[in-house]
């Protein structure tokens, strides 16, 4: 009892941390068999893309530009255009050949988000918050399903994450080293996943808002951070593929297959009213998204108007228009939002657990609300992701697990 009271204030890390702990096993003991891998669809075209890039090297982006290029029927598959994916998935497979490992590498970059996220939320709020949120965050239905699959999806809402963060605090120091680190998430999202460049223009919004508001840093500031990562991008794929006209090629082949003339699945699965994206988390976090609400509103009506909260407001709003506008609706592009959902989910929480008015009942009646979110997140993990053997989330899925569509 003497320890435990002693080492009280390690508590909430020590909780989180076994507590992600056990996340991580059950996301392990929940990876696809091989059988179960879709190797026709984006999982075997990433492992296909790294496998060539593993055996021929640096050459072997080539293959996969001309590969895509002279084959209409890949336009719809992922495109030789997220090198830096396609370079760590190549890493992972020459460690262990085997599409496993690109699991593996999403797991990763899960675990990584949310370690990330622990430091940074403990940072700007209090220990307390960063506890209830990640843990939240841990258990997320949609980011567990993400991190069981040879994708990339946990890795663009780590570097999302990573540019928001580091965006947050460049406007309050206007230190160097945080507009740097904006600079290389914000390049490395380009170079995993090329619809990045959808929100991209959101962050320089940002620095030009805050900056002229808070004036911590100057214009040439924010024209290194706006510009260097296209330049940096450009340059890496210049390097790659030897030239630029096959990428031009690419975007070309992008906007046709996305906006003009949208793939059959495309068409019929992956459009849908506004409130799509509601909908779909709803499904699968409906109490997470209840109090991700509960807190907007009350940010709203507040008086103390955080401006942490309200660039995740402004995120979440021109991500939303962002990709309702230019992309297709599948849930899966909505695994950037799951961190705020955490996040103000948890404040909503704190602030439940603050309007009882016994003083004793506070910490048990949060720690309930925690367990009781926990249960739901970890349910609907089995009942989607686990049980349903689900691996594209998008709403037709969802709703035939839930049998609405008959």
């Amino acid at each position: 009892m003497l320890f435990f009271k002693k080492h009280q204030q390690y508590l909430p890390a020590i909780t989180f941390f076994l507590l992600l702990l056990f996340s991580i096993f059950h996301i392990y003991s929940n990876f696809p068999t091989m059988g179960e891998y879709h190797m026709r669809n984006d999982e075997g075209n990433y492992f296909r893309q790294a496998s060539l890039i593993s055996q021929q090297g640096l050459d072997g982006y080539k293959t996969v530009m001309s590969d895509y290029l002279t084959h209409p029927e890949m336009y719809d598959t992922p495109t030789p255009l997220r090198i830096f994916h396609i370079q760590l998935a190549s890493i992972a497979i020459d460690i262990n050949p085997s599409i496993t490992s690109l699991s593996f590498l999403s797991l990763g970059w899960f675990i990584a988000l949310c370690i990330m996220s622990w430091f940074f939320i403990r940072k700007v709020k209090n220990e307390k918050t960063a506890f209830v949120a990640c843990s939240i965050l841990a258990f997320s239905p949609l980011l567990n399903g993400m991190a069981t699959r040879a994708l990339m999806d946990s890795e663009v809402c780590f570097f999302t994450l990573l540019a928001l963060y580091s965006l947050m605090e460049f406007i309050n120091s206007g230190k160097f080293r945080d507009g740097l680190i904006m600079v290389i998430s914000l390049t490395a999202g380009i170079l995993i996943k090329e619809p990045f460049l959808v929100i991209y223009p959101f962050f320089p919004l940002m620095l030009m808002y805050f900056g002229w508001r808070k004036k911590t840093f100057g214009w040439r500031a924010f024209i290194f951070i706006s510009l260097l990562p296209i330049l940096l991008v450009t340059l890496s794929y210049w390097i790659v593929f030897g030239n630029l006209s096959d990428v031009i090629k690419v975007y070309q082949v992008i906007s046709q297959v996305n906006i003009l003339h949208p793939a059959s699945y495309t068409a019929t699965y992956c459009s849908g009213p506004w409130y799509q994206y509601f909908t779909d988390l709803f499904m699968l976090s409906p109490a997470v998204s209840i109090l991700f609400f509960l807190f907007t509103g009350y940010y709203f009506f507040s008086k103390d108007k955080k401006d942490g909260f309200l660039l995740l407001l402004l995120f979440y709003v021109i991500w939303f228009i962002a990709t309702h506008s230019l992309l297709p609706k599948n849930v899966r592009y909505a695994t950037s939002l799951e961190p705020i959902y955490a996040l103000f989910a948890a404040l909503s929480l704190i602030k439940i657990s603050e309007c009882i008015p016994y003083q004793k009942m506070k910490t048990p009646a949060l720690a309930l609300m925690i367990v009781f979110i926990l249960a739901l997140q970890i349910r609907s993990f089995n009942h989607y992701f686990r049980d349903g053997k689900l691996y594209d989330p998008i709403s037709y899925n969802l709703q035939e697990l839930e049998k609405i569509i008959p």
